[in-house]
């Protein structure tokens, strides 16, 4: 064999080589470029889920007054129940409604509970009954967050004339429900002794009304 031949084996064998080398690589780099596509793809996908969970959220809002008493503004203890209109002004059904409603703990009236009596569509509203069959099973320590179920006993604000002028918070509502994702929500909101729903807080939670219910049932 000449050394013609031989060079041009090696040089083939090379090309062949470097040709196998080549083919590793991009098989590599088509193996990296699909699973960052993978990864973006569930991102994206996790992304877009979560967003239309937040486009279907539900948001429930009282809407009818409470049975205050005239002078003091205290809730009615001669009530046996309460009846309170709900409306859902989110984008989402809300179901599994649960609710309490309690006084200040300075005050022995004993809280109104309801539980799933009703699912709301997006703007429906419906009038929702409140009685104590349930309520021994609410203790004043639970809480959602850093809100428990009862609330201050007193609070002063501004009148329109920037006059001091001290009112009193009559009633917490306290509502849990859960979306059609299954992700559970609290919203609770403060009545004064004017009579006036103030929002406090909209958030998700893990464990509901109907959890603590079953909880201190068992």
């Amino acid at each position: 064999m000449d050394w013609a031949t031989i060079v041009l084996d090696v040089l083939t064998l090379l090309i062949v080589i470097a040709s196998f080398l080549a083919i590793r690589d991009n098989r590599n780099q088509t193996k990296t470029a699909l699973a960052e596509g993978r990864t973006q793809s569930q991102a994206a996908l996790a992304l877009a889920h979560e967003q239309i969970e937040q486009d279907k959220q539900p948001i429930l809002i009282p809407l009818s007054p409470l049975p205050l008493t005239a002078v003091v503004g205290e809730l009615d203890s001669t009530v046996p129940e309460l009846s309170v209109d709900l409306m859902n002004v989110g984008t989402g059904v809300a179901l599994n409604i649960w609710g309490v409603i309690a006084t200040p703990e300075s005050f022995s009236r004993r809280p109104f509970s309801f539980s799933n009596e009703a699912f709301l569509l997006q703007s429906e509203h419906r009038t929702i009954k409140l009685d104590m069959h349930r309520i021994d099973f609410f203790a004043e320590d639970y809480k959602f967050g850093e809100y428990n179920l009862w609330p201050s006993s007193e609070l002063t604000e501004l009148s329109q004339g920037g006059t001091g002028k001290k009112l009193m918070y009559a009633v917490r509502l306290t509502l849990t429900y859960m979306d059609v994702f299954g992700i559970k929500h609290a919203t609770i909101y403060d009545c004064t002794s004017e009579n006036k729903w103030k929002f406090v807080k909209h958030f998700p939670i893990k464990y509901d009304l109907e959890d603590l219910y079953k909880d201190k049932k068992s």
